[in-house]
């Protein structure tokens, strides 16, 4: 599948994870997400859905994560790239498009964040620590994590035009 991003105009949005911002509703919307857990392949339990814009300075993400029951949401708190129980959502990314490197942006329901880098085809150093922002927020449609990475993290080569690699994940803990 093929994600496009779309210039904000005229501004960014504000990083408080409510997906309510002018910049978002030019983007269009992306999701068919499909299980990896307990049936592989299968359509996705609950719809998740993202939008990504960027400017001169960040690319911004976007993610909705539907649940028809909120209340399940597990969220719990932990330091910085700690590993807990809870609902996530991670946004990989490979900037180079050389489908070996890249970095990955996680958010727990809780705001609690882990990022890495990806190396050598699939090694992960969760040492790297990036200087991003992410907000979450759980409401009564389930959760949203609005994302803004700064380009000088990615570390890549300007071009006029980009064609990078994306993964987004999501895991649902019950």
């Amino acid at each position: 599948n093929v994600a496009m991003a779309v210039r904000v105009n005229p501004s960014p949005p504000e990083i408080d994870g409510i997906l309510t911002d002018e910049a978002w509703q030019s983007a269009p919307e992306f999701g068919n997400f499909l299980q990896r857990e307990p049936d592989e392949g299968k359509k996705a339990s609950e719809k998740t859905t993202f939008r990504i814009i960027y400017d001169d300075e960040a690319i911004y993400f976007g993610v909705e994560c539907h649940d028809r029951e909120p209340d399940k949401i597990v969220s719990r708190l932990t330091r910085r790239d700690g590993r807990t129980e809870a609902d996530w959502v991670s946004i990989n990314l490979d900037p180079y498009y050389d489908r070996q490197t890249g970095y990955w942006f996680t958010a727990q329901s809780s705001g609690a964040v882990n990022d890495g880098a990806i190396s050598n085809d699939g090694w992960s150093d969760s040492s790297w620590d990036g200087v991003w922002e992410v907000k979450t927020k759980i409401h009564d449609r389930g959760w949203t994590a609005e994302y803004r990475i700064p380009y000088h993290v990615l570390r890549f080569n300007s071009k006029d035009e980009y064609i990078w690699g994306l993964n987004v994940e999501r895991s649902i803990t019950r």
